[in-house]
């Protein structure tokens, strides 16, 4: 799964500016100025869909630990949590300063 993020990040990178555009009609009033989105609710959708697959590896994790699979479910669940806390609390807290 972390091969997976790492494109989906990607692919977020250029994605998700005129998705947010098309979508909820928010963005850059002008070019050259930074992307923000200011809303709740559409950076909510916007911060969802760039950790999706980290969320599918963590509950896929977690779905191998309870049917027993070992030692490496609960590595998956260990990196995948990890790396969500890691990616997430910094942003959230930002979003909390900056807002």
């Amino acid at each position: 799964m972390l091969p997976v993020f790492a494109v989906w990040t990607i692919i977020y990178i250029f994605a998700s500016e005129p998705i947010v555009r098309s979508l909820f009609g928010v963005g850059p009033s002008e070019p050259g100025e930074a992307f923000y989105i200011e809303a709740w609710g559409p950076w909510l959708v916007v911060t969802l869909l760039w950790v999706a697959p980290l969320v599918v590896g963590l509950v896929l994790g977690v779905l191998g630990a309870v049917k027993g699979a070992g030692k490496l479910a609960w590595w998956a669940v260990a990196v995948h949590g990890a790396l969500l806390l890691f990616l997430l609390v910094p942003n959230i807290v930002d979003r909390l300063t900056t807002l």
